[in-house]
């Protein structure tokens, strides 16, 4: 594989600090969440081989831009703007995205150009592999995202069966799974991702074990804080 042969922590520190620099989400955007160094360790270790450093690189990208994203539709976005940025996403057509606040239109710009810029790193290392698969992937996060937010504003709470078939879409691991496979530059890349995307029995577990896992989490991080406020009156 050419192009990324390893990822030094002193190159990493300085590929992702300037990265994130450039973009300018924390003096521009303090309000959302910045998981780059969480991750890198995800990808670390879900393909820790020297020789899949693109992925592993790229697999980080990803995850900041659905972290960003879960926050926009989880507290920042109206619903009129996240039916627009919802329907942009939907049709990957950036004109679609006038009117929007800065924050909506900052994810959109954030996720066109980091698919840009993985389909330039495919094409260096010689795999000539395309994201559409990967484009496909987000775009049914983002309508998973949106059914929450409509669930949300109605006030309507789902029946379990309803909500983990939607929660295992939030659940992100087909998107962030899909987003490392590229990178792997396999000669049977293109299958794989397919396959991750048609969703076989060993993702569609995969799915609902991460999504109740993260429910569960969530749910002690709350009681937790719920019980420091208790103590701190």
């Amino acid at each position: 594989m050419r192009g990324y042969r390893w990822d030094s922590p002193k190159k990493l520190n300085k590929l992702f600090t300037e990265w994130w620099a450039a973009i300018e989400i924390d003096s521009k955007f303090p309000q959302f969440r910045s998981r780059v160094v969480e991750g890198y360790f995800w990808a670390l270790g879900t393909s820790f081989q020297p020789c899949y450093a693109l992925g592993r690189i790229m697999y980080t990208k990803v995850l900041c831009v659905v972290s960003v994203t879960d926050d926009l539709y989880d507290s920042y976005g109206t619903t009129d703007e996240l039916n627009t940025y919802t329907k942009a996403i939907q049709r990957l057509d950036i004109e679609n995205i006038d009117g929007l606040p800065d924050h909506s239109k900052f994810c959109y710009i954030t996720l066109q150009n980091i698919l840009s810029e993985y389909e330039k790193d495919l094409v260096k290392q010689g795999s000539y592999n395309d994201v559409n698969c990967l484009k496909k992937a987000f775009q049914a996060l983002i309508l998973a995202y949106q059914q929450e937010a409509i669930w949300c504003n109605k006030k309507y709470v789902p029946h379990f069966k309803e909500y983990i078939i939607n929660g295992m879409a939030t659940a992100a691991l087909c998107m962030l799974g899909v987003s490392i496979i590229l990178g792997m530059g396999h000669v049977d890349t293109t299958q794989a991702c397919n396959w991750a995307t048609n969703k076989p029995e060993a993702v569609v577990a995969t799915d609902k074990m991460a999504r109740i896992i993260n429910d569960i989490v969530g749910h002690e991080q709350v009681a937790l804080l719920k019980l420091g406020s208790k103590y701190t009156r």
